[in-house]
């Protein structure tokens, strides 16, 4: 139903009316347009689009064959939470407007230098150079879930202790863990995968050591976890930076 709503979504922009297309990429984006995609297919692009009918019936479209001119934004659409790009505010104005005459919607929240955004779990902010992606609020909370409340708490500056990528861990008592210990250390494990597969890639090899020894190994994994967990404390607002075109950082 909401996929045949939004289709139905139409603005005027500068005296041309923009309809809403949903991408091919995935059914959350949507594109709207003054113009619908070409129709100079291939053969084979023709019958790659067959395939891509959702359930509604609606089509679906690759951004590749739109007219860059024409496009007016990116609309990303998950369940009750929407993010709206477009490179004119006014324009962003109008669609906002024509979405929240469709449903009842919370205030929405502008991205500004001075704003950042929450979307999904992971945070966004806008700096002169693009956008900035993190997690730190979900970083912080399992901080708060996993960390001691007393007693000393080191700063490391990397993921993973540098003496056991060479040397191991084997001066430590093998004992496999209690099931509780087990647990704990899963618990951990999955909380950090949940940041590693998404805006911090710089504690995937942490994370995947810490998983192969949670279930084998207590003192390995009571020492990576304890490690990992301190360097993630002193980085908690580390995030993926998309650079602007054209930025002298992107060249």
């Amino acid at each position: 139903q909401r996929t045949a709503e939004l289709s139905k979504i139409k603005v005027m922009i500068d005296g041309k009316e923009a309809k809403l297309y949903q991408s091919q990429t995935h059914t959350s984006l949507w594109i709207l347009s003054t113009s619908p995609p070409s129709k100079r297919r291939t053969q084979e692009e023709l019958d790659s689009a067959k395939r891509w009918i959702d359930a509604a019936g609606a089509p679906r479209h690759d951004l590749s064959t739109f007219d860059p001119d024409d496009i007016i934004a990116i609309v990303g659409v998950y369940v009750d939470d929407i993010l709206l790009v477009s490179p004119q505010r006014d324009h962003a104005v109008a669609l906002i407007k024509a979405l929240t005459d469709t449903w009842k919607t919370s205030e929405p929240e502008e991205l500004t230098e001075d704003h950042s955004l929450l979307f999904l779990g992971v945070r966004i902010h806008l700096t002169e150079e693009g956008y900035k992606l993190s997690q730190v609020d979900y970083a912080q909370q399992v901080l708060k879930h996993f960390t001691p409340e007393s007693g000393s708490w080191r700063s490391r500056t990397t993921p993973v202790d540098p003496d056991s990528c060479t040397q191991g861990y084997a001066d430590q008592e093998v004992r496999p863990p209690t099931a509780e210990e087990k647990q704990h250390f899963q618990q951990v494990t999955g909380a950090l995968l949940w940041l590693s597969t998404r805006t911090r890639p710089d504690i995937s090899f942490a994370v995947s050591k810490l998983a192969s020894s949670a279930s084998t190994n207590y003192h390995e994994a009571a020492l990576r976890s304890k490690h990992l967990l301190q360097y993630l404390s002193a980085h908690a607002d580390l995030g993926l930076v998309i650079e602007f075109m054209g930025s002298e950082e992107s060249q």
